[in-house]
């Protein structure tokens, strides 16, 4: 029998430089974006992530997505 697997929820996060620490490694904050479409594609999301981006006054460091899914029979 298959599987499928439903997303319900996504939460953009962008991964920023922030600094450093006392070791003189770098430092990341998280900025979330909540209410991502289920349905969104990734090259959309990924444009979307550009965009906010260039809104920090921070050095993008990554793009994380976080999925919520159902899984059914």
């Amino acid at each position: 029998m298959a599987i499928t697997k439903t997303v319900t929820k996504q939460t953009l996060t962008l991964n920023v430089e922030d600094g450093v620490n006392s070791q003189g490694a770098a430092k990341t904050k998280g900025h979330n974006y909540a209410g991502v479409r289920p349905e969104a594609e990734p090259a959309t999301i990924m444009q979307a992530a550009a965009a906010l981006g260039a809104l920090i006054s921070h050095e993008l460091m990554g793009v994380v997505v976080t999925e919520k899914a159902e899984l059914a029979q």
